[in-house]
This record gives structure tokens, sequence and C-alpha cells, in this order.
């Protein structure tokens, strides 16, 4: 039984171990997604204004010159200085908009694709290959789960020595080496390793679910975002708006998400939830994310723990080696198999 499933786990490595290390590689790189998009746009971050930030301004203007969009506020405060960005897509174009936060005047038309962070996340999740993409980096997730699970109940009983230090690091030949060094990266980063892989194979399960249907018909809506927003913070101190997703259907209300003060780690900002009616402008009550179902909870953490939502950049720099660890199993592992197959033909 355990040559069975040491074969399974070698082949699973050799056969995904290629692609497992790319993906490793750049979801490494995207734990770092805000600093890389803040660096990318550093001259459009910030910008000189002490007026009092005014977003109807901007969605007017926004709305007008992309009447077809489905309109998302990404970035926005009560800081003056700090640039208005909206996320807005389309049958034709995806663009990030930047635009000044009192005037609402547009500073900048990027197009989404070709950003730094959208190029990582495209390649991450499809290799650029579209829907077959799609599929092929779910498939290779559950490969990875596979090697994952057979390696842990191969190296079982040397589990508790390689965490405690207590099992010998072969420095004597390269095969050694590269066994010592696979065995305790793989140990070390076993629990993160499995939870950004099952995290990551329902991520793509659902890019694989629901396709962006996106119409042509876009209803607009007068009703005051500021306003709405005053309002809230009034009502519920302990919710800061993070994020606002203006209607694509007809009497539907606009969707304002963010965070709830001592709110968990482990829930995402994207499911606390506030509507606003677009004919009233009345605001609903708030929804938390801890009182609602276990399909949602789930998609929450799913979200935080595979996205990497943490500020704390020491738990960044934690995934940061967790996604670094599969590049360094594969090629470990190869070169495992590579010495003992030589040695076979010996």
């Amino acid at each position: 039984m355990k040559r069975k499933i040491y074969a399974v786990h070698k082949w699973c490595g050799l056969i995904a171990g290629l692609f497992i290390s790319l993906m490793g590689i750049s979801g490494a790189i995207l734990v770092f997604h805000d600093e890389i998009e803040q660096h990318e746009h550093r001259d459009l971050w910030h910008i000189d204004n002490d007026r009092a930030v005014n977003i109807d301004n901007a969605y007017i203007l926004i709305s007008r010159k992309f009447p077809n969009a489905d309109i998302r506020i990404i970035r926005f405060s009560k800081n003056p200085k700090e640039t208005l960005i909206f996320s807005l897509k389309s049958k034709d174009y995806r663009v990030l908009v930047f635009a000044h936060p009192s005037q609402g005047t547009i500073l900048k038309i990027v197009d989404n694709n070709t950003t730094v962070r959208q190029i990582i996340l495209n390649f991450h999740y499809s290799f650029y290959s579209g829907s077959f993409g799609k599929v092929f980096v779910f498939i290779i997730g559950l490969i990875f789960l596979i090697s994952l699970l057979t390696g842990l109940f191969i190296y079982r009983k040397s589990f508790a020595r390689i965490i405690l230090f207590r099992s010998p690091f072969n420095r004597k030949s390269s095969g050694g080496m590269y066994a010592s060094v696979h065995h305790y990266i793989g140990v070390w980063a076993l629990i993160l390793n499995l939870m950004l892989v099952i995290t990551g194979s329902l991520i793509a399960f659902d890019n694989l679910s629901h396709g962006a249907a996106l119409s042509n018909d876009i209803p607009h809506t007068k009703v005051s975002i500021d306003r709405a927003l005053n309002s809230i913070r009034k009502r519920y101190p302990n919710f800061t708006a993070t994020y606002i997703r203006y209607p694509t259907a007809l009497n539907a209300s606009i969707e304002i998400n963010g965070k709830v003060k001592d709110d968990p780690f482990y829930w995402t900002q994207y499911y606390n939830k506030i509507e606003v009616n677009t004919t009233t402008g009345d605001i609903s009550n708030l929804v938390l994310t801890s009182q609602s179902g276990k399909g949602k909870k789930t998609a929450s953490l799913v979200g935080v723990l595979h996205l990497v939502e943490f500020k704390n950049i020491w738990a960044k720099i934690l995934f940061c080696l967790a996604g670094l660890s599969a590049p360094v199993l594969s090629i470990t592992g190869f070169f495992m198999w590579k010495r003992k197959r030589r040695q076979v033909v010996r």
C-alpha cells in the first residue's frame, strides 16, 4: 500500500510539477497585490486636494462616458488627498478609472488587463488559456492536493521529528540534501499549502461555474452615494465602507460592502453588506457575514485565506513563503526521482 501511495505521490509531482511551480511563484507575488497596485499607480495614488470628497461628481461623469458599464468603486475614503478608483466592466472592455476625489474629473483611464496585478492574476487562474486554462488550473490544483495528502501519509512517522528539528539534515550528498530539503519544507509548509490549494480549488471551481454575463442596458442611478455613506456612518459607526457596487439591473439596489470593527480576521470585507434603494435612497439594515448562512461564511473564509486580505506584513510574508515552497518541492522532488532512477539503471 505504501508503495502504491508513493507512486501516486511521485507521479502527481512529476506530471504537475512545472505548473504547480508556476502557480506557486505567481501566487507568492500576488500576496503583495495591494503593494503592487499602489506602486504601479503611485503617480495617481494621491493628489493635492483639501476640498471634501464628492463621489457623486465622479460617478456622474464616468457613467456618462461609459453608459453600458458595470460600475464598482474599489477605492474611496474621507481623505480628500486619496484619488477615487472605479472598476468598470462591459462586454467590450475592462478598465480602471482614476478620478479626482472632489471635482470628479477623470484623471486617467487604464486598461485593467494591462496592469501588473491583473496580468499575474490572469496567468495564475488560467495560464492565459481562457476557459480551457481555468479547467486546467482546477485539475492541477486537485493533483497538487493529492500530492500533499499522499506526502502526508508517506512521511507521517517522521512528521513530529521534522517539526521538532530532530530529523537529521543530510548534507553528505546532493541526493540526501534534496531529500532533507523536500521533507522539511513539505512538512513545515503543509498546513498553509493545504489551506491554499483547497481554497484555490474552490475559487477555480467557482470561476468555472459562474460566467460573467453583462448586459448592454445597465441603469444608472441618481441617488446620492455621498449622502448614503454619511447616513451609514451615523447609523453604523463600527462599519467602514470599502467597496461599492452600482446596480446592473432595473429595481436592483446599490450594494455597499465593508469591514466591521472587531470582526474576526477570517471574515472578508466583501460580505458585510448594506443596500441603498436606488429610488428613495433609503439604506437597509447591515447584514453581517457572521449572521449569514454556511455557504457565505465558507466563501468569505476562502476569499480571505487565498486572496490574503491581511494587512499584517508578517502574515503576508508567511503566505508568500508558502507559495514559494511549491516550486521548491517540485524541484527537489524531481531530483530525488532522477537520482533514484539512475540508481535503478545502474
